[in-house]
């Protein structure tokens, strides 16, 4: 939370109502959670990481900073693919994950201006095309908050309310599903 701990003591009964794509909780200053970002899961058909990838794919990949295309040869390892996703992570707003024999990819931004965006631009029936087609996107969304019965504003995972008798900036942290 940006409020000071001066502020905070004041603000120790102040509790908002959340609702998010998790669920909806209640929001406490001392104990202040955020949504995920948008999130792709299984966009690799489950490609092993010893076996690799089927096909030769050029895929391209977006997120809220930029985007990046990548050729990726048949026997790359799902290993191999996570890294080249991460290495470029700061031009994308995008990083990789495996999970099992999944790619997990998600945003690094939260909020309706944050997406993971995945193309297939070329392959022949392989891995991706068969997880995905042609592409796939998810777009986040903004935390949603009424705070003392006011509507907050809300950009991304932060949220803010500036009345005559209160003003609060919090940010809501990761993870948050709601009580």
């Amino acid at each position: 939370s940006d409020v000071a701990d001066a502020s905070r003591a004041q603000l120790s009964d102040v509790r908002a109502e959340l609702t998010t794509t998790n669920g909806s909780g209640i929001y406490e200053v001392d104990n202040a959670n955020e949504n995920t970002g948008p999130t792709l899961t299984n966009v690799a058909g489950g490609i092993t990481s010893s076996g690799g990838l089927s096909k030769d794919a050029v895929i391209e990949l977006a997120g809220s900073l930029g985007a990046e295309v990548f050729n990726l040869k048949a026997g790359s390892s799902l290993t191999e693919l996570v890294n080249q996703v991460n290495l470029v992570s700061d031009a994308t707003g995008v990083t990789a994950q495996a999970n099992g024999t999944t790619l997990e990819l998600q945003s690094t931004g939260y909020g309706s201006s944050a997406i993971v965006d995945l193309k297939v631009i070329e392959e022949d029936d392989g891995d991706f095309t068969a997880a995905v087609g042609s592409g796939s996107r998810d777009t986040g969304s903004d935390v949603v908050a009424t705070v003392n019965g006011i509507a907050a504003n809300a950009d991304g995972n932060k949220l803010s309310i500036n009345t005559a008798t209160l003003d609060l900036n919090a940010t809501v942290e990761a993870d948050y599903i709601g009580l």
